[in-house]
């Protein structure tokens, strides 16, 4: 399945759904909206992780708790594990913006999707051109 693509979003919510509850310990809800500019328009996809589990929608989040925005070179090599965030961040390849305190807040809940995401991630082609 290709990178962003509808069938790439519907394997995650699917890996996400299929995880439950226990999968990314969470206590309240938290609302992450990815932006990955590049091509001809941006992509917008959104996580929703409560106490019942973890949700990913195509499209922009009503009320984001976080925005991230990176370019699809970094979209790509944070996704195939070939970056971190943090170093993305500290170069200026990714932007956040609203709640940042729920970083620190939600870090354990969020580090967990790598383990719910990874089957997503062994099976998704990335397109050669974004290396």
């Amino acid at each position: 399945m290709r990178f962003l693509s509808d069938e790439w979003l519907a394997a995650l919510d699917a890996a996400a759904v299929a995880a439950g509850p226990g999968a990314t310990p969470l206590d309240a809800r938290l609302v992450v909206e990815q932006v990955v500019q590049g091509g001809r328009d941006p992509v917008r996809y959104h996580l929703v992780l409560d106490p019942s589990g973890g949700r990913v929608h195509r499209g922009p989040a009503d009320r984001p708790d976080l925005v991230v925005t990176v370019d699809r070179v970094t979209a790509v090599a944070l996704a195939r594990g070939e970056e971190n965030a943090q170093h993305a961040l500290a170069a200026g390849r990714c932007k956040l913006r609203g709640r940042l305190d729920l970083l620190a807040t939600h870090v354990e809940a969020l580090q967990a999707l790598d383990d719910v995401f990874a089957a997503v991630r062994a099976a998704t082609d990335y397109d050669p051109a974004d290396r």
